[in-house]
Order: C-alpha cells, then sequence, then structure tokens
C-alpha cells in the first residue's frame, strides 16, 4: 500500500504508512460496530483518516484521499470477513476453509462487483438525482476542506470532533460498570447519527417486530429469524442490481 501510495499517487511514505496504521485501528471500530448494528461506518471512520491526515499532510487533497480510502476499504473487508467468519461457525466451517473460500471469491468477487457498478452507473449515472452518491461528495468536501490543515476546517469542527470523542470514551466506560443498563452502546449511538433516519426507523422497527418474535416463538426465531434476516437483506441488494440491468437493456 505505501508503494503504490508513493509511485502512483505521489504521496510520502510517512503519510502513506500512517494511513495503514490508521486502518488497522479503526477496522477494529469497525467490526464492533457490525457486531452491534450491523452496519459499518466505513465511510466515517475514512472521513475521520482524511482529517487526521489532512492535519499534519503537506497540503492538496491526495494524501487524504489516499488515506480515506485506504481506511475505508480495510474496514469495509474486514467487517465483510467478520460476518462469514460468523455465519462459517454457526454452520460448522473451519477457518481454515473459510479462508481458502474467501481468497477463491475474491476474483468472482471483481468481476461481479464491476458488472453492477457498469449498470448502476449506466442506468442511474453517479452524482445524479437517482444516485447522488452522497458518499463520495462527502469524502470530496472533507478532503477539501483539511487540505489546508485544520485551520481552514469550519469554525467549530475540531472542536465538536473532540465533544464526541469524549462522549464515546465516556459512554465505553460508563458500560463496563454498574451504570451500563442506563447507557446506550456508543456505537449504535454514532451510527444512529450518520445514517439516514429512513434507515434508523427501519433498523428499529425491524429490531422491535424480532424481539417480540423471540417473545412469542424463541424457538422458530432462533432456527430461522437470521436466515430471514439476511435473506431480506441480499433480496434488496439483489432487486436494485435487476432493476439497474432491466434499465440499460430498455436503454
Amino acid at each position: 500500500m505505501v508503494a503504490i501510495a508513493w509511485r502512483g499517487l505521489g504521496i510520502a511514505p510517512g503519510y502513506a504508512a500512517l494511513s495503514v496504521a490508521l486502518a488497522a485501528v479503526f477496522a477494529v471500530a469497525a467490526m464492533h460496530a457490525t457486531g452491534e448494528t450491523d452496519n459499518t461506518p466505513a465511510g466515517p471512520l475514512g472521513g475521520l483518516a482524511q482529517i487526521a491526515v489532512g492535519a499534519i499532510g503537506p497540503g492538496g487533497t491526495a494524501a487524504p484521499l489516499a488515506a480515506g480510502g485506504t481506511v475505508n476499504g480495510v474496514a469495509v473487508h474486514a467487517s465483510a470477513m467478520l460476518n462469514a467468519w460468523k455465519t462459517g461457525a454457526m454452520v460448522g466451517g473451519s477457518p481454515a476453509r473459510l479462508v481458502v473460500a474467501q481468497l477463491a471469491g475474491i476474483a468472482g468477487g471483481a468481476v461481479a462487483g464491476a458488472i453492477a457498478y457498469w449498470l448502476v452507473r449506466e442506468a442511474h449515472g453517479l452524482g445524479s438525482a437517482a444516485l447522488p452518491a452522497p458518499g463520495a461528495l462527502s469524502w470530496k468536501a472533507t478532503a477539501e476542506a483539511v487540505a489546508g490543515g485544520t485551520a481552514h476546517m469550519p469554525a467549530g469542527a475540531p472542536l465538536a470532533a473532540l465533544a464526541g470523542a469524549l462522549a464515546g470514551i465516556a459512554l465505553a466506560v460508563a458500560a463496563r460498570t454498574r451504570a451500563r443498563r442506563f447507557a446506550p452502546s456508543p456505537v449504535a449511538l454514532g451510527v444512529g447519527f450518520i445514517v439516514p433516519a429512513s434507515i434508523g426507523a427501519a433498523l428499529a422497527l425491524g429490531a422491535l417486530g424480532f424481539a417480540a418474535v423471540a417473545r412469542c416463538a424463541p424457538a422458530w426465531h432462533a432456527r430461522r429469524g437470521p436466515a430471514l434476516a439476511s435473506g431480506l437483506i441480499v433480496g434488496e441488494a439483489l432487486a436494485g442490481i435487476a432493476l439497474a440491468a432491466i434499465i440499460v437493456a430498455r436503454a
């Protein structure tokens, strides 16, 4: 990663190495969030890496964007691997076979991902009303904001980031004391701040529904609940790709 950033993007090795170090640390936070909320805050963590590198970097947008991309990619794949290993453990798969399957899936995933990206781009375009790509736009805005260091950030942004970090630390500490019954999960609370309200509401309704099913039919919930939830998530994604393919075929 350091060599690619240095030779391909002209980023000094020190800043590239810092990006890799941040990715290793933030991947743990991403996996924690995935385990608690089923949402991976890879984008916000990548944005945080942009701020960290931009604050001490040489200026420009290349170093912050490379740092954000490194952290984002590692966080996403680490969390995906965590989910796969958990599922494999539930069905009796060995870690060695899971690793082989994941390595074999790289080739197929690269091809499938490229095709899906092409279909979505051709059907809706990037940055359009149908596909506004808010994540990419927010990254662009963050990279431009930190290009000149913390002095060029919006007024109050560093103080707000510090307040959020301290609040997260306080909640994490409270979760390990007798006050844990009254302290919300800092990870879940943070995810609620960064996802759209529609997603937060859907997560809340789904959790309440499954909690009711678990109370009324615990055996059925333990046996069928995870498979049903997984099917709904995957089905939504496949439906989106299918709709994009139909739009491209009609064009």
